[in-house]
């Protein structure tokens, strides 16, 4: 026997079995036999893997998938957030987000536990600051350019001078 599985989550699903990787795109159905369709739908069907059958009602089990893949991105996010205020109250080091719970939080809009992530408003103060400190450099090299040719006219008159001066 072989089971349908079907990916209709807009997430990229991986996972292994039996030493192969088995992808779902989005969107994607794939037919695989039977003990390997219950151990993908086993680890990842609380991201929305599904398995499709005769006469089911599509509609239905992709709202499903999708309410399921949301819950399992919703509960990623809230145990990294518990899992960095436990370890601040033992006064342990903040464990860093991973690229893919970041993308979770901001999908979801829930922010994340991290002692110096910087906020919205800081990310735009210090892009501000940024730009000011790039302007300022610009005049500083400015003005030592200008500084350098006035001391080098400086010293030529000096020079003008002594020679004029001694031949006089």
């Amino acid at each position: 026997m072989s089971k349908m599985l079907w990916n209709p989550t807009g997430d990229k699903l991986s996972y292994q079995f039996s030493g192969i990787t088995y992808f779902f795109e989005p969107g994607e159905r794939k037919k695989v036999e039977d003990p390997c369709g219950q151990h993908l739908l086993h680890n990842i069907g609380m991201r929305g893997l599904t398995v499709l059958e005769y006469g089911c009602d599509e509609e239905k089990l992709k709202k499903d998938a999708i309410e399921r893949n949301r819950d399992f991105k919703r509960r990623m996010v809230i145990d990294y957030n518990q899992r960095n205020e436990t370890r601040k109250q033992t006064n342990f080091a903040y464990l860093a987000p991973t690229t893919e719970i970041k993308k979770y939080a901001i999908e979801l809009g829930v922010g994340l536990l991290e002692p110096f992530s910087p906020r919205d408003q800081e990310h735009e103060e210090m892009a501000a600051m940024k730009s000011e400190n790039d302007i300022l450099k610009g005049s500083l090299n400015d003005l030592t350019a200008r500084l350098a040719t006035l001391t080098e006219l400086v010293m030529e008159q000096k020079t003008t001078a002594r020679q004029g001066g001694k031949s006089g």
